[in-house]
C-alpha cells in the first residue's frame, strides 16, 4: 500500500477497475483514474489520459453517498439529490442523453429523493429514505429488478434502458445494496439477502442459473449484517464475522469448486457455486469489499486480509501470487 497523492483526508472511497473516488471531510468528492467516459466528472471532455492523483469533482456540490463503476459514477447530495457522471450509454447515469458522455455531476430525472446509490457495469440503484428501491440503465438482464424497462436501449433496440429510476418490483424495504456486473442484491434491516438480474453463474445465490426479474431470496438460513458485490460475484458478512460467497470464480475467493454449465473462463481458478458458500477460515472479519477479482476484508484486530487474484499486486501482500486464502495486507515501514 501507497499513500493516493494529494494529502487529503477522506471519510469514504470507493474503487472501480481503472477508477477511483472519495468524499472528504466535508464531503466534498474527488476523483482520479481513468477519464476516457467522463467517470472523474471534473466537466471537461473525456480523455484517455488519466489523473494520476484526486481532482476535485465540478459543481462544488456536497454529498452523503458515492459510487464508481468502470464507466460511470453516481453520489447522493446532502439534500437526497442523486447525481451521476460518466458512460450513458445504456443511461446508467440517469439523463436523458443516451448514448453521450456526461462529464460533470448531473441530476438523476424522476425527482426522487435517495440516501444510497450503488452502481453496477451497465445499471444504478438507490434506495430512499424507507429503504424502497430504485434502479435506471441497462435491464437486459433484469438487474433493475423489473420485467421490462421503459423504452428499447438507443445502443441496441434488442434490449431495454430506462434513464429514469424504476420502482424495484416486490415492494421489499432494504438496509443496504450492492451492484454486480449485470446483478443487484439488496439487505433487508433484518439480514435476509435477495438478489435479482443475471444469473447464468450462480450469481443471486438462489440455487439456480435463472435470471430474476425481482427480488429473489438467497437461499440458506444464513442472514447477514452486510454485503459486497462484483463483477459475477457476491459475499455476505454475518454478525459473527463469517464470510460466505456465491457466484462465479470462487476458488480464489475461497469457495467451494463446482463446475460452470458454460465454459469458464481462462485461468487456474475457474469455479461456480450456486449458493452461499463459507470461506474457510479462522478469522472473524468486521467488514469486507470486492474488487474485480479480489476481496478485502478487516479482521476483528483491525488488520486488513486480501485474497483472490493477484494480478498488478492488487492484494497488497508485496507479491504477485494468487491468493486462496486470507493473506495480511503489507504495511509500509
Amino acid at each position: 500500500p501507497l499513500p493516493v497523492a494529494g494529502g487529503h483526508l477522506f471519510t469514504t472511497i470507493q474503487l472501480s477497475g481503472l477508477s477511483g473516488c472519495g468524499l472528504d471531510q466535508n464531503k466534498v468528492a474527488w476523483c482520479w483514474g481513468n477519464q476516457q467516459y467522463g467517470e472523474i466528472g471534473t466537466g471537461t471532455p473525456p480523455t484517455p489520459v488519466a489523473a494520476m492523483e484526486p481532482v476535485q469533482v465540478a459543481g462544488g456540490h456536497h454529498y452523503s453517498a458515492l459510487t464508481t463503476e468502470s464507466e460511470h459514477t453516481c453520489a447522493v447530495t446532502t439534500s437526497g439529490v442523486a447525481e451521476c457522471w460518466g458512460n450513458n450509454k445504456w443511461g446508467q447515469s440517469g439523463s436523458t442523453g443516451v448514448g453521450s458522455f456526461v462529464t460533470s455531476p448531473t441530476a438523476v430525472g424522476g425527482s426522487i429523493m435517495f440516501t444510497h446509490v450503488v452502481a453496477g457495469q451497465e445499471h444504478t440503484c438507490a434506495l430512499t429514505a424507507d429503504g424502497s428501491a430504485y434502479c435506471w440503465g441497462l435491464n437486459r438482464y433484469h438487474q433493475l429488478g423489473v420485467s421490462s424497462g421503459t423504452s428499447p436501449c438507443a445502443a441496441d433496440a434488442s434490449a431495454q434502458c430506462a434513464t429514469e429510476p424504476l420502482a424495484v418490483s416486490g415492494g421489499l424495504h432494504f438496509a443496504s445494496l450492492t451492484a454486480g456486473r449485470q446483478h443487484t442484491c439488496g439487505l433487508t434491516a433484518d439480514g435476509h439477502a435477495y438478489c435479482w438480474g443475471r444469473n447464468a453463474e450462480g450469481e443471486l445465490g438462489d440455487g439456480t442459473e435463472i435470471d430474476r426479474a425481482s427480488p429473489t431470496p438467497v437461499a440458506g438460513d444464513v442472514t447477514f449484517k452486510a454485503i459486497s458485490g462484483r463483477d459475477l460475484v457476491t459475499c455476505g458478512l454475518t454478525s459473527d464475522g463469517a464470510i460466505y460467497c456465491w457466484g462465479y470464480n470462487l476458488s480464489p475467493y475461497g469457495g467451494a469448486d463446482v463446475s460452470c454449465t458454460i465454459p469458464n473462463q481462462p485461468g487456474s481458478f475457474t469455479s461456480c457455486q450456486p449458493t452461499p458458500t463459507q470461506l474457510s477460515t479462522t478469522l472473524a472479519f468486521q467488514s469486507i469489499d470486492m474488487g474485480s477479482g479480489q476481496i478485502c476484508g478487516t479482521a476483528d484486530d483491525g488488520v486488513l486480509y486480501c485474497w483472490g487474484f493477484n494480478y498488478h499486486g492488487a492484494l497488497g501482500d508485496g507479491t504477485t501470487q494468487d491468493r486462496t486464502a486470507p493473506t495480511r495486507v503489507l504495511r509500509q515501514p
